[in-house]
């Protein structure tokens, strides 16, 4: 045989950075999750400007990254969001008009991270990933303790972090533990650590969709389906039902049945428990004027035409901090548009979707676009922004070093050529090509 067939491709060793290692960067962003998903009710309480616990640790480890140079700057999304923030500093310079100074310094702070990518190897990718899944673990059994609590102990008695802890150390302006219905006794599971039921939910159908991803894990698929639905909030359903089409069309063959598996079982256990009744129930209540759904899915189109109503309001806005948010939850581009004109508002959902789309979790990137522009106030809210910045945006996926790349095209080339040339050898082999046992023949020396 010759030595071809013998032969091992070459596989380029790994560069040290590419291997995966528990670093100050990865221990880091393990912290920046552990606090998001468990600390996010929590502010570090500076008298008159509160600021939440997981902004502060975030902008700490960037920080880090940044003095370590494991951070790049994306050109694109550099150019996109600085022509929406050069646009809405302009419409409040001539707006003429009082602003919030703290809001519009909110906003730049916020957005400015999402022009920085970490560029991981894949198995780093799944590493981080796999941070957020375990910790996710924890939020989705609160959601059970929490309904276990109330069959055990009465609708209404459930364990809450707002008995623990002192108000002032958490986020104000959220609806903690709100009932199903109003004068219903019921209350709607937060998982304990989340904002609200819609905040638990969106993170459980994010853990739910990485899952059903990278990992095919079909028990921590029912545990964050299980906590999914026992939340019965709407957002997290919505996120799954349009990440699936994306999913399908990977042809994840796995992932599909162990999505259909899951939601068959989901379905079932729904509609028996008396959820799909509430859930259905959460979409009625788009007619009533003092429902959340109307507050956030109708009213934010209502302000958003009664404001432009006045043309000049079309450029200017109200001025950042400015919109009515009593009995309305502002979609962000509705509150950009209100505050800071139209041209900043479509400028704004551009320079998300550049951020956004396009990532390594597609899926997720897709669900959480919808879900975050157009279901909820969500413009300023830290945890939300947190969570694409982390989910989504920030993490790009790299080849490993040293690498060779070649087009498929280019590869069956080099193996026609090369069996070309092992059949050019042939002949000159002889008989011993043909019989391998047989006595090679040696020339006779000759003699000097």
């Amino acid at each position: 045989m010759t030595d071809a067939a013998h032969a091992i491709p070459y596989v380029p060793a790994a560069h040290p950075q590419d291997l995966v290692r528990r670093d100050l960067a990865y221990w880091g962003f393990a912290a920046q999750i552990v606090v998001l998903v468990l600390l996010q009710k929590f502010v570090l309480p500076i008298p008159g400007a509160p600021i939440s616990l997981p902004l502060v640790t975030l902008y700490g480890w960037l920080a880090y990254m940044l003095l370590t140079s494991r951070l790049h700057v994306s050109y694109p999304r550099l150019l996109m969001v600085g022509v929406f923030f050069a646009t809405a500093t302009i419409s409040q310079v001539i707006a003429n008009r009082p602003i919030s100074l703290l809001s519009y310094l909110e906003l730049l702070l916020l957005y400015s991270p999402f022009v920085l990518v970490w560029k991981v190897t894949a198995q780093q990718h799944l590493r981080l990933m796999s941070v957020f899944q375990d910790a996710m673990l924890i939020g989705a059994a609160m959601v059970f303790v929490q309904l276990a609590s109330q069959a055990a102990f009465g609708l209404g008695d459930l364990p809450s972090l707002e008995k623990f802890v002192p108000k002032f150390l958490l986020l104000q302006g959220f609806n903690y533990a709100p009932p199903i219905a109003w004068g219903d006794a019921f209350i709607r599971p937060n998982g304990f650590f989340f904002l609200e039921p819609s905040f638990a939910s969106s993170f459980l159908a994010a853990a739910l969709l990485i899952e059903l991803m990278f990992f095919h894990r079909m028990s921590r698929v029912l545990v964050y389906g299980g906590a999914l639905l026992g939340t019965v909030a709407a957002t997290g359903i919505l996120m799954v039902l349009i990440a699936g089409a994306p999913l399908m069309l990977a042809r994840r063959g796995r992932a599909v049945v162990l999505a259909a598996a899951a939601g068959a079982l989901g379905i079932v256990t729904a509609y028996y428990s008396g959820l799909l009744e509430h859930l259905t129930g959460r979409f009625a209540e788009l007619g009533l004027r003092n429902s959340s759904g109307f507050q956030r899915l109708v009213a934010p189109l209502h302000q958003l035409s009664g404001v432009f109503a006045d043309p000049a309001h079309l450029v200017t806005g109200l001025g950042a901090g400015n919109a009515i948010e009593n009995g309305v939850s502002l979609w962000p581009i509705a509150k950009v548009m209100v505050e800071y004109g139209a041209l900043p508002g479509v400028l704004f959902l551009a320079a998300m979707g550049t951020c956004m789309l396009g990532t390594a979790n597609a899926p997720l990137a897709l669900a959480l676009f919808v879900a975050f522009n157009f279901t909820g106030g969500f413009l300023l809210n830290p945890v939300s922004v947190i969570q694409i910045l982390l989910l989504v945006s920030f993490l790009a996926i790299r080849a490993p070093r040293f690498a060779v790349h070649r087009p498929a095209g280019a590869a069956r080339l080099l193996s026609r050529a090369r069996a070309a040339a092992l059949s050019q050898l042939a002949p000159r082999a002889g008989r011993h090509a043909a019989n391998p046992t047989a006595p090679r023949a040696v020339p006779p020396r000759r003699l000097a």
